[in-house]
């Protein structure tokens, strides 16, 4: 598939050049968060989705590494796994809760209910890094001890203390550089989250945010900065969509640590990528993409 996408799209030098031009003369916020960024970007696309709506929280990718927590291999004994699904539902419904008293969508929230919502989604994040790539030294979450000392947990509270203050700092940032510079986008209709009809053959994909027709990747890197395997991401994202399902007619990037916002037509952008000077037919390149897809699932099988 990487090599389809590279091939059929090689030529990113026109949608390259145009954007990163456009970044050229942006600031960058910088890091709080050391080792971990990661996580904090993570967190970011949770909290951007709830400028838009709120999705309960055990229905999330998060409430898939919660479960991979209680599954883990370590767990000392039977018990363990029901404690830890315990504390994770009082956590999701503790923070539904405070959602629903304080709703996020479409506004700025004060400092409290902001540095509040940012402790939420830095756990969020770190439940789906576990639900991707499992236990890994790329979370606050690692290895045999922290499945047990969360298995000893008594409270949300005791989970919440895993977030590093500096985290919530910077979520807040990024969060209120996003309200300061795209609030005009509040109020756009949005897809959260959004899956595709090919997801499955590719192993679940999922998107960060469908915004008014435009597939939108959020990334939080200091380096302010535009790679062509991102676009080719994003295609390969909405190449997936075979029924046009989200009527995709523009792809984007938000780079939140600059406070940017990439946008490229999809039709001129397949123009441009293709180098084709009769207009690309959406359509015929997904059936391209999805025989792609289909052959290597049928050779995985």
């Amino acid at each position: 598939m990487r090599q389809f996408l590279q091939s059929r799209f090689a030529n990113t030098g026109v949608a390259l050049a145009m954007a990163r031009k456009q970044i050229r003369s942006s600031d960058t916020l910088p890091s709080l968060a050391g080792g971990n960024q990661g996580v904090v970007g993570t967190a970011f696309d949770y909290r951007l989705r709830y400028y838009w709506g709120v999705t309960p929280s055990g229905e999330t990718v998060a409430g898939g590494g919660a479960d991979v927590i209680a599954g883990s291999q370590w767990l000392k004994d039977p018990d363990s796994a029901r404690r830890i699904q315990d504390l994770t539902q009082r956590f999701f419904d503790e923070m539904d809760s405070a959602l629903d008293a304080s709703p996020p969508m479409g506004r700025r929230l004060n400092s409290a209910d902001e540095a509040k919502l940012a402790h939420y989604c830095c756990v969020l994040a770190m439940f789906e890094v576990l639900f991707r790539a499992g236990l890994t030294p790329y979370s606050p979450l690692v290895g045999p001890d922290a499945v047990t000392v969360i298995a000893t947990m008594s409270s949300v509270t005791d989970l919440l203390a895993l977030v590093n203050p500096a985290w919530v700092d910077d979520l807040c940032a990024l969060s209120w550089r996003f309200y300061d510079t795209q609030a005009h986008l509040l109020d756009l209709p949005a897809v959260l989250n959004p899956t595709f009809e090919g997801s499955a053959a590719v192993g679940g994909a999922d998107a960060d945010l469908v915004l008014d027709r435009c597939l939108l990747e959020l990334k939080t890197t200091v380096k302010p900065r535009v790679d062509g395997v991102w676009i080719h991401q994003l295609l390969g994202y909405a190449l997936l969509d075979y029924s046009d399902l989200h009527r995709i007619d523009a792809i984007g990037v938000y780079l939140s640590r600059q406070g940017v916002l990439l946008r490229w037509s999809l039709p001129e952008l397949l123009a441009d990528l293709t180098g084709d000077t009769e207009p690309v037919d959406l359509l015929s390149l997904r059936q391209e993409f999805r025989a792609v897809v289909e052959g290597r699932r049928s050779r995985q099988i």
